[in-house]
């Protein structure tokens, strides 16, 4: 059975699906069967439109199929039915035509095509006017069968026939169809097979820019992202007691650091416990913090879901619950599929980022860990030494400025309170542990901070004897400048040597490390089954998609290339379109087993049905042409509905040249069983809705063109809502008093 497009008439071959027929207990049970082929099983019920259907079958086959047609009459679903018998009931090809008595019913019409390769035949002349001008370019009866599937002129068919009381026509063709030829076909059906299989086509001279796989990562980013609990229970029991540990003795390090590196540290050079000795602890403590993590790490890794929460409570480690059931991810994951393939991308470009993503998700494993701890407490190194030197230009310059600011006596005091300070800064460096006991160069230090500080005193003693006037409060800033010399001497050596150590020892990064792989591993052991289960789903749904991607690229190295790169655009987007449709409804089957978790096997069952539907669009395609997608598909986006009827006067002529001769299904012998009555036979004329304009605007041309087709002419026409062709149907009766059509020794 072919339904064609959605909406049209469903034909039934019955000297092909005879034998499936009658093994079915009934017409509905034959309807649902065939249709299982082409559409969802969620359809199967709803859009299988039975009620006007069209048997064909060889008339010398005819009388033993009359439980056949009984079967398909007998259906409540069928009220109407044009029988198209073929060729004669003799095998010598008399003119016998034998009609069951089970066609006698009311809303049965018979069209005997007695020769299907017909002859050519005038509507203006009926019988008389007969003449040879050449073969059909079309099969008619291929041409009638098209011509019936459009439902409106099946009711016309239908409707002329009640009219004129005529149960048996023999009817002519004259159609316009956008199918192709066999050759071209199979170069379309190549250039979108690969478009869909690999994201490009490899004969698009101007191709687009390849699809980029943001969207469709952002989409399981979102996806993986479910996967991270919103919070969890800090842990308890030895990690905690270790932590805080760690914590404390990183505090105690920062602290003291803070207090060290301060301006006025340096006049209490022996406060504090010494930093080398604080960042020594604190790495110790960060040591057993890790080998706490990596102990537990190592035990818990072989632990089933169940037990490892036992075990982490035991811990004091309590996992949120995580409901993310198999139903949820097979969402997140159809969505993300369902847009990539939207988008244009194709089936390989889909692939590659769903196997990633499911990478990603594989849980690593707890003990997998390990180096992950290693690597966050590398980074704690010894303490750098304190830089030497003055730390700038400024602070010479302040010590000579100093004493001779000060005056006399006061220049005394400030050259002690330097040669003081440079001493306690000495002592100071010492203290914090960071610095190695250098005596010779300290005592170099500290003598030549009193050789700078006497040379600014002797400079002032020698300005004094000059007769120079020395204001008395200078004398207050020089002592204020020799209390904070030191002070700023402190603060740049120190700002140095803060500015190397970064963090001191590196031992807060470090703890940041170890937190971060303690959170992580906690997060994956709370959706460790969960995000199993998702990377298995990824896997399973990429190796589904490769598998269609594969009968794809399989079908299309069976096709001819050498035509593809001379084709039109917008078949290949037709025929692209169905395609990815093609993928849809094999993943439609997919999404529910993969919700039950039934992932086993994915691959092989999306190659099998994917295998099927391509055989059935193939058949489709060579039946009716691309011009509409097989029965049940989602429809085409209007982008990429075709028009085949640009050439206006030639579909003009296929509906309207009376003069041009039909292609009548008899033969010559059977000629003299019509009737000649010119006003017995009728004329249905058909073109499809969409090319209405076509006959209603001025056609122009070389020759001048055809004008606009008057509006009482259009009357006439049936408008089709299918777009596959255009042309008439001319039914011509037999002859008064004949019931059926025997040959010279029937009866």
């Amino acid at each position: 059975m072919s339904r064609g497009p959605a909406g049209a008439v469903p034909v039934i071959d019955l000297r092909q699906e005879y034998g499936e027929l009658v093994s079915c207990r009934d017409f509905g049970d034959y309807v649902r069967q065939r249709a299982g082929f082409l559409l969802p099983h969620d359809q199967l019920d709803d859009h299988v439109d039975v009620s006007g259907v069209v048997v064909v079958d060889d008339a010398a086959a005819l009388p033993g199929h009359t439980g056949a047609l009984a079967s398909v009459l007998a259906s409540p679903a069928v009220r109407q039915m044009v029988c198209v018998v073929v060729g004669t009931a003799e095998p010598d090809g008399g003119a016998t035509i034998v009609l069951p008595s089970v066609l006698n019913g009311e809303f049965v019409t018979v069209l005997w095509a007695g020769d299907p390769d017909g002859i050519p035949w005038r509507l203006d002349g009926g019988a008389a006017s007969l003449v040879r001008v050449g073969s059909a370019t079309e099969p008619p009866l291929a041409g009638l069968l098209e011509a019936l599937r459009a439902r409106e002129v099946f009711q016309q068919v239908l409707a002329t026939a009640a009219a004129t009381q005529t149960r048996v026509a023999t009817p002519a063709v004259r159609l316009r169809s956008g199918r192709m030829g066999a050759g071209l076909l199979a170069a379309v059906q190549r250039r979108a097979m690969l478009a869909v299989a690999t994201g490009v086509d490899p004969y698009d001279p101007q191709p687009d820019a390849p699809a980029s796989d943001h969207d469709l990562i952002e989409d399981l980013s979102t996806m993986q992202r479910r996967y991270v609990p919103s919070s969890h229970a800090e842990p308890g029991g030895r990690v905690r007691a270790a932590r805080q540990a760690a914590e404390s003795a990183v505090a105690a390090v920062e602290q003291a650091v803070t207090a060290a590196v301060r301006p006025w540290a340096v006049w209490a050079p022996f406060a504090g416990v010494p930093v080398s000795r604080l960042a020594a602890a604190a790495a110790g403590h960060l040591g057993d913090y890790r080998a706490v993590l990596a102990e537990l790490f190592q035990r818990l890794d072989q632990c089933g879901d169940d037990q490892r929460r036992a075990e982490l409570r035991r811990e004091g480690i309590e996992l949120p619950a995580v409901t993310i059931t198999a139903a949820m991810a097979t969402d997140d994951v159809r969505r993300a599929v369902h847009r990539s393939l939207e988008s244009g991308r194709g089936l390989e470009q889909t692939v590659r980022p769903l196997r990633a993503a499911a990478a990603r998700m594989l849980p690593m494993g707890s003990a997998a860990r390990r180096p992950d701890l290693d690597r966050a407490v590398e980074p704690i190194t010894a303490l750098p030494p304190m830089p030497g030197g003055f730390g700038s230009a400024l602070v010479p310059l302040l010590i000579l400025l100093a004493p001779l600011l000060a005056g006399r006596v006061g220049g005394i005091a400030a050259v002690l309170l330097l040669t003081l300070g440079a001493g306690l800064l000495r002592a100071k460096r010492r203290h914090l542990g960071v610095s190695p006991p250098e005596w010779g160069r300290d005592l170099g230090r500290v003598l030549t901070v009193l050789l700078l500080a006497t040379s600014g005193l002797v400079a002032g003693e020698l300005l004094r004897l000059s007769g120079v006037l020395w204001p008395y409060p200078l004398i207050g800033v020089g002592l204020v400048l020799a209390l904070l010399t030191p002070m700023v001497w402190w603060a740049l050596v120190a700002r140095r040597w803060h500015a190397r150590v970064g963090v001191p020892g590196m031992v807060r990064p470090a703890l940041h490390g170890l937190d971060s792989v303690c959170h992580d591993t906690i997060t994956e052991w709370a959706v460790t089954e969960d995000r199993r289960r998702a990377s298995d789903l990824l896997r399973a749904t990429a190796a589904a998609l490769d598998a269609v991607a594969g009968v794809l690229r399989d079908g299309a190295a069976k096709l001819p290339a050498e035509m593809a790169a001379h084709l039109s655009g917008r078949a290949v987007a037709a025929v692209r379109q169905d395609l990815t449709a093609l993928v849809r409804m094999c993943m439609q089957a997919r999404w529910p087993e993969a919700a039950a978790g039934d992932l086993a096997g994915m691959a092989e069952r999306n190659e099998r049905h994917s295998g099927e539907l391509l055989a059935e669009y193939e058949r489709h395609l060579h039946r009716w042409g691309v011009q509409e997608p097989p029965p049940g598909w989602p429809a085409r986006p209007e982008a990429d509905q075709l028009t085949w009827w640009q050439d206006g006067n030639g579909l003009r002529d296929a509906v309207f040249a009376d003069g041009q001769p039909v292609q009548l299904l008899c033969g010559d012998q059977q000629t003299s069983l019509l009737s000649r009555d010119p006003h017995r036979a009728a004329t249905i004329r058909f073109a499809p809705r969409h090319a209405r304009s076509t006959f209603t605007e001025r056609d122009h041309d070389d020759h001048g063109g055809y004008p606009p087709v008057p509006a009482a002419t259009l009357a006439d026409v049936v408008w089709t809502g299918t777009g596959t062709a255009a042309g008439l149907v001319h039914l011509v009766p037999l002859r008064s008093g004949v019931r059926y059509v025997q040959s010279e020794g029937g009866s």
